[in-house]
């Protein structure tokens, strides 16, 4: 046998169950869709900014350990510089919108004012930074590869655990009814 509180209390439980379910079938896929394509554009920003950097080191080596080197000689060099790593050479052919985004954040007299101080070694020092710009590049496209990988399996879990429960964790018959609840 059922009370009027009982009954009250489980149609405000199941509205506000079917609610929750609305709003997890709803807002849920809308929220990790953008958080993956956030993460994508992340991780594609960060191997574009590599990607430049390397290019302003790779203008730099060309015109003979030059310290100035302007973003746009930065930009060219960048197919130089990835030349022989075909995984980057197909991510510059593919981004090169987000390379030309990075020239902002990558300022070349900063970049070149350090390898550059002493003048005997300023082509070794600039190939090795060139070099780790290019490993740092090709270490976050496969970061991004991975994650790529992985995105799918993300949404699979984040759904298959949407599944809402409501408890009650009261005694309908211990507190006055409003419908709201209390302060």
């Amino acid at each position: 046998m059922r009370c009027a509180c009982a009954d009250r209390v489980n149609a405000v439980v199941q509205g506000q169950r079917q609610e929750a379910r609305r709003r997890a079938e709803v807002q849920l896929p809308r929220q990790l869709d953008a958080f993956a394509a956030a993460l994508r554009l992340g991780a594609v920003q960060l191997v574009a900014r590599h990607m430049v950097a390397a290019g302003v080191f790779r203008a730099s080596i060309d015109a003979g350990g030059r310290r100035t080197v302007t973003a746009d000689e930065a930009f060219a060099a960048v197919n130089r510089a990835v030349a022989d790593r075909p995984p980057l050479a197909r991510f510059a052919a593919e981004h090169r919108d987000h390379l030309h985004e990075q020239l902002v954040y990558v300022d070349p007299q900063e970049l070149l004012r350090g390898p550059l101080v002493r003048k005997a070694k300023a082509m070794e020092a600039l190939g090795g930074y060139l070099k780790r710009q290019l490993d740092a590049a090709e270490s976050m496209l496969q970061r991004l590869q991975q994650l790529e990988a992985r995105l799918p399996a993300w949404k699979t879990a984040a759904r298959a655990s949407e599944t809402v429960a409501l408890e009650l964790v009261m005694d309908p018959h211990e507190v006055q009814w409003t419908g709201r609840p209390s302060p």
